[in-house]
C-alpha cells in the first residue's frame, strides 16, 4: 500500500512582531508564495523617528525582563541589535522579493505603535 501526499505550499500568518518575522522569512523562503501580515513593523531602522510617536523599544527591553522574565527568552544582544534596526528583521529591505509573492498587508491609518 503506497500512500500519495500532495504538497500545497506554505502560508505564513503573523501579527505586529510576528508580522515582521512572517514577511522577512517568506522573502527567504521560495517554497512559501503567500504571506498575511497584520500590523507588523515594516522598518526597525526608522522605529520611532517619524513625525508622528510610536512606541519607545529601548524602554521596552526592561519591561519584558521584569514583567515576563520567563515568556520573552530574547538575548540582550539580539534585542539591541533589533533597537539599533542591525538586526535581520526589516521587511523593507525585502520588497523586491515580497514584490514576488501573495502579501496581504494589513495597517491602521491611525496606529501609532507601528511604521
Amino acid at each position: 500500500k503506497s500512500v500519495h501526499w500532495e504538497y500545497t505550499p506554505p502560508v505564513l500568518i503573523g501579527v505586529s512582531f510576528g508580522g515582521s518575522v512572517v514577511l522577512v522569512a517568506s522573502a527567504k523562503i521560495s517554497d512559501v508564495k503567500t504571506v498575511i501580515a497584520l500590523a507588523p513593523v515594516i522598518n526597525f531602522r526608522e522605529h520611532n523617528t517619524g513625525s508622528f510617536e510610536e512606541e519607545d523599544l529601548s524602554q521596552t527591553w526592561q519591561r519584558l525582563k521584569t514583567g515576563w522574565p520567563h515568556l520573552w527568552r530574547v538575548h540582550e544582544d539580539h534585542w539591541r541589535k533589533l533597537v539599533s534596526g542591525t538586526l535581520d528583521i526589516n521587511p523593507i529591505d525585502y520588497v523586491q522579493v515580497l514584490g514576488e509573492k501573495n502579501v496581504f498587508l494589513i495597517h491602521g491609518k491611525k496606529d501609532v505603535a507601528v511604521n
